[in-house]
């Protein structure tokens, strides 16, 4: 028998070093150690052993080896299938048919992979094309083959997306056509709309895979235009009925209803007009319950440098202007007779002073008629008149009783000239006259009855005179 002396050269080996190397050739074995096996067989050679323990050691590394093999094989179909890639699906079939494993499991399962990475990527190639055409319900029903086909996640939820943002983007989109359509001249509902349309993305380009719609940009735009026109409107409207605060409000959101920047610095002058024009009607309602002239004109004239005109578009303004206007006539007829008054009390003033008597009464008449009124310069100037008028009167029988040259009005004439207190070379020449005529009275008579005479036209002459000055 072959292995009888091959188990008498073992059995003469146990002891030494080959004993020790059979010893390790079963552990390797026992412990299916790929690496173990190798280098106790490579130890066997060397010692050029040859035993059952290197036999066993060499058919289990063949076993393993081969095992291992199947093991990176099927790895790497694992890895092609989980992939869902044709080019590694296909690496994966060439290897596992030039590895000999030609009818096995892994073929089945490539074979398989291989169907559904088609059946996948129609339902893909649909999703696509679905989204290009912007097809909800087409769209949707693609996404619901590709989860029945267990495409991979990635792809599912991308679909999902682009149908979400399909539905909202055509939403937001017919909200903006609601809103443009709308004949109301309200903001809020076209704001509202064009918020909801770009928060939506519907101003920017769509995302993959949706295709792009030139409407939506149209119609962002169209509303963007529609708003800005609504918005200057009601900045115009606010601007006309004067409401500063709901100007200045409105003029805070301007810039998010599209108006540009120079329309925003036109409309703010406006409004400072607005708080300047404010203040003026201020000033003149102050002014009229002031009543000063100064004041009135004043604000007259800043009504006009701030654009508040009797022409304006506001009747209170018009009506404003005219109880200013009229306050400041008043004003001036005011002054107006001031000043005639006081005119009239000066040359009333004046010709009391002096003996003009039509002076003196053109002035009573004229003060009279300025209104000046009962005072005391108008008592003493009545006065006054009726002392010159008097002495005026005193004067002409004066004159008269000279010019008719009898005795005893002459006598009566100067007592009364006296008694009135006029100028003292009148009164001396009437004296002279009477002197004179008296002394032709005398001549004319004899002594006796000159003195009776004399005596009665004396008591004539002193009652007379009595009466005269009475």
């Amino acid at each position: 028998e072959p292995a009888e002396p091959e188990e008498k050269l073992e059995a003469w080996e146990e002891g030494g070093v080959a004993e020790a190397c059979r010893k390790k050739l079963s552990d390797a074995v026992m412990g299916s150690d790929v690496a173990a096996l190798q280098a106790a067989l490579a130890e066997a050679q060397r010692l050029g052993l040859h035993c059952r323990e290197a036999r066993r050691a060499r058919d289990a590394l063949l076993a393993l080896e081969a095992s291992s093999f199947e093991r990176r094989t099927s790895l790497v179909v694992d890895e092609a299938i989980e992939s869902d890639d044709w080019w590694k699906l296909q690496a994966a079939m060439q290897a596992v048919v030039g590895a000999g494993f030609g009818e096995s499991e892994m073929v089945v399962r490539l074979r398989e992979a291989l169907r559904t990475h088609r059946r996948r990527k129609e339902v893909l190639q649909e999703i696509k094309r679905s989204a290009a055409a912007r097809d909800a319900p087409r769209l949707r029903t693609a996404i619901e083959a590709a989860l029945l086909t267990h495409a991979r996640e990635p792809d599912v939820r991308r679909a999902r997306e682009a149908l979400r943002a399909l539905q909202v983007r055509s939403a937001a989109k017919e909200e903006l056509k609601r809103a443009l359509a709308s004949k109301e001249a309200d903001i809020k509902p076209l704001q509202e709309a064009l918020t909801a349309a770009e928060q939506a993305g519907l101003g920017e380009k769509a995302p993959e895979p949706l295709g792009q719609d030139p409407e939506e940009k149209a119609t962002v735009e169209a509303v963007r235009e529609e708003l800005r026109s609504r918005a200057i409107a009601k900045l115009e409207g606010l601007h006309v009925k004067r409401d500063a605060a709901g100007l200045t409000e409105a003029l805070g959101d301007a810039g998010g209803w599209g108006v540009d920047e120079a329309e925003v610095a036109i409309f703010n002058e406006r409004l400072s007009q607005l708080h300047n024009q404010e203040k003026n009607r201020q000033e003149l309602r102050d002014a009229l319950q002031d009543g000063a002239k100064d004041r009135l004109s004043a604000a007259l004239e800043a009504a006009g440098c701030v654009g508040i005109t009797p022409s304006g578009a506001h009747a209170e303004d018009a009506e404003l202007l005219r109880r200013v206007e009229e306050a400041i006539h008043q004003c001036d007829e005011r002054e107006h007779r001031a000043s005639t008054v006081a005119a009239a009390a000066a040359e009333l003033r004046a010709a009391a002073t002096g003996d003009d008597v039509h002076r003196l009464a053109k002035a009573l008449n004229s003060a009279e008629a300025a209104g000046v009124g009962v005072t005391a310069e108008m008592a003493g100037a009545r006065e006054r008149l009726r002392l010159l008028r008097a002495r005026a009167c005193a004067a002409q029988d004066l004159k008269e009783a000279v010019q008719a040259a009898n005795v005893y009005r002459l006598r009566a004439a100067v007592a009364g000239a006296r008694g009135m207190g006029l100028p003292e070379k009148d009164v001396a020449v009437a004296r002279e006259a009477l002197k004179n005529l008296e002394a032709k009275t005398r001549s004319s008579r004899g002594l006796g009855s000159s003195t009776t005479s004399t005596a009665m036209v004396s008591s004539r002459g002193m009652e007379a005179v009595s009466a005269a000055a009475d």
